[in-house]
Formats: C-alpha cells, sequence, structure tokens
C-alpha cells in the first residue's frame, strides 16, 4: 500500500518510464530502510545506464551531498520493465541524514532558476514557470518564508569583487560548491545551473546558518548533448551559457582566490 506515480520530465514521453515510490503516501511516518520515498529511473537518454551512476558516486566520493545510488532490476506485476537506477529522494530524511538538521528551507530549483538578482524583497523568488515556482519551498510550506534565499542571491549578485571571498562564505558553502563545479565541468554536465539555470537543490542549514548546495539530476552528463556543442573542450573556465547571468559560476571565477582553488 504505497504511493506510486510517473516522475520526470522529458522522460514522460519515453516509452521506459520513469516512477517514484512514497512510502509514507497512506501510512504517515511510514518508510523503506530509513527512507520515504526512492526514485526510479529508466535513463531514457542513456543506453549504458551508467552514466549518472557515475556521476552521483563522483559527488559522493568528494564529500558533496549527493543522493546514493544503485541499479534494480524493475518488475510491475511480475512483468520485467528492465534495468533502471534507484536515486535518493532528496527531502527532509535527506538533509538530515547530511547535515544533522531538517528545520531550515529546502528549495528544488528548476528552470529558469538563474539566481539572478530580483531585488531585496523575498516574494520576489516566488516567481513561476508553468505550474510550480522556479525556486520551490519543499519544506516549511505554511510559513512560506523566502528571506534565506532571497538574501544570498542579494549577497551573490550585488558583492564587490575584493570582498567576495570573504563575505559570502558567510551565507554559502562556498568551498563544497567549487567542488560541485570541477565536477559538473568534468562530467559535462550541462542541464544543471551552470549552462542551463536547472536541476539543483539549496538548503538553509540552520546548523552553519549557510546555504548548502545539493545536486540533482545527472543524466545528462558523460558526452549526451542536444545543445551540438563539445562539452569535452569547452573552457573550464568560462563553461557557463554566455550572453544570460549565471552568477554562481561567474562570480567565482572572477574572483582570483576562489579561481585558483577551484
Amino acid at each position: 500500500n504505497v504511493g506510486f506515480r510517473l516522475r520526470g520530465n522529458t522522460s514522460r514521453n519515453s516509452w521506459k518510464k520513469s516512477f517514484k515510490l512514497s512510502f509514507n503516501t497512506f501510512e504517515s511516518g511510514r518508510d523503506f530502510y530509513g527512507l520515504e520515498k526512492i526514485n526510479l529511473n529508466g535513463e531514457h537518454n542513456d543506453p549504458s545506464i551508467i552514466r549518472s551512476k557515475i556521476g552521483w558516486d563522483l559527488m559522493n566520493s568528494f564529500g558533496i551531498p549527493g543522493s546514493r545510488a544503485n541499479h534494480v532490476e524493475v518488475y510491475i506485476n511480475g512483468n520485467y520493465y528492465g534495468l533502471y537506477i534507484q536515486v535518493e529522494h532528496i527531502d527532509e530524511v535527506f538533509v538530515d541524514s547530511r547535515f544533522e538538521n531538517m528545520n531550515g528551507n529546502l528549495y528544488k530549483c528548476l528552470w529558469p532558476a538563474d539566481l539572478d538578482y530580483k531585488g531585496t524583497n523575498p516574494n520576489s523568488y516566488k516567481f513561476e514557470q508553468g505550474d510550480r515556482r522556479a525556486y520551490d519551498l519543499k519544506t516549511n510550506v505554511a510559513e512560506d518564508d523566502y528571506s534565506d534565499i532571497a538574501n544570498f542571491i542579494t549577497k551573490l549578485n550585488q558583492l564587490p569583487n575584493e570582498v567576495f571571498a570573504c563575505e559570502i562564505q558567510k551565507v554559502f558553502n562556498v568551498y563544497d560548491y567549487l567542488r560541485v563545479i570541477a565536477t559538473d565541468v568534468f562530467l559535462g554536465n550541462w542541464d544543471g545551473p551552470l549552462y542551463n539555470k536547472n536541476n539543483f537543490y539549496l538548503y538553509y542549514n540552520s546548523s552553519s546558518n549557510r546555504i548548502e548546495y545539493i545536486p540533482y539530476d545527472l543524466d545528462n552528463t558523460l558526452g549526451i548533448d542536444w545543445m551540438g556543442r563539445d562539452w569535452n573542450t569547452r573552457d573550464m573556465y568560462d563553461w557557463a551559457k554566455h550572453g544570460e547571468p549565471r552568477p554562481l559560476y561567474t562570480k567565482m571565477m572572477a574572483n582570483e582566490e576562489l579561481r585558483a582553488i577551484y
């Protein structure tokens, strides 16, 4: 007696569907080996069914708070649906396991979440794309308070370069995120915030009073391309999309100290 539904975006149009299982949909508080939900990803872009698994393993080996993942064979009513990758769901259980607290705001950031400055009013960051918010608050939804993400985006965009490296650390886990940039570039992950302003989570860590970056959806990697570009040869210091704001990358690269660490 569990929740079972289709998941994904472009994967919904593929023959091999992806699914989400929710163990607490009908019985509050129920879990499966400590997890309330799991994702079964069909990896419709990837005939090898290995790219995102490699990505998650790399992220975790570098100390980045990424989802755990493993291969599974999926049967529905006794019918074999194929080899899938099971990917750990990002929710309050996930952040508690990584940061030892779950009371902060967790935002799912999807296109067009470019982290560009829209003013100091927190409500400015509640704008919608289709039927969802670009910065979609997943916890503390009754309070609906976007002050933390508004403060972070303001400082990210407005801090002058001469104090940027010092001051941004007070609101954002910078050094862990530099590892994310390096891993995304190594994987050729164009479908994240660096190029496609898409596919990441932000969590306000109440223990450190800083925003944490959590990677999400690593299937468009290691040679998969929709843009007609060779991601192998793109300049690692000029990797973001040109002509559009990508402050989370460009502000880091513009700072000599952070660029050197990267």
